[in-house]
């Protein structure tokens, strides 16, 4: 859990409102970038590091989720993901989208 997720559970704790998370993978957070670039969220790839993140927020958006082994996400943590939560593409590198376009 990170340090955000804490200081939310205790303002809803204290306050008793309600949470709504707007950063990854929330779908709210897709939207904002899809009304920014001007695109439908199928026109959007979302390309991450973390398999609890970026392609969950992208496979509920209807965007292209990207996989790549940069950050704390390995192929292995990939691989071992149930078929509809899986990336639609795993890179060893952002690198690798270069020689796709």
């Amino acid at each position: 859990f990170g340090t955000s997720r804490m200081m939310t559970a205790v303002i809803k704790d204290l306050t008793g409102a309600r949470i709504n998370v707007i950063g990854k993978p929330s779908i709210h957070a897709l939207r904002c970038a899809g009304r920014r670039l001007d695109a439908a969220l199928d026109q959007i790839v979302v390309v991450g590091d973390d398999p609890a993140l970026e392609p969950a927020m992208a496979l509920r958006g209807g965007s292209l989720a990207v996989a790549v082994a940069t950050g704390i996400g390995r192929a292995e943590d990939y691989a071992e993901m149930e078929g509809q939560d899986r990336p639609h593409l795993f890179l060893e590198g952002v690198d690798e989208l270069l020689a796709l376009l």
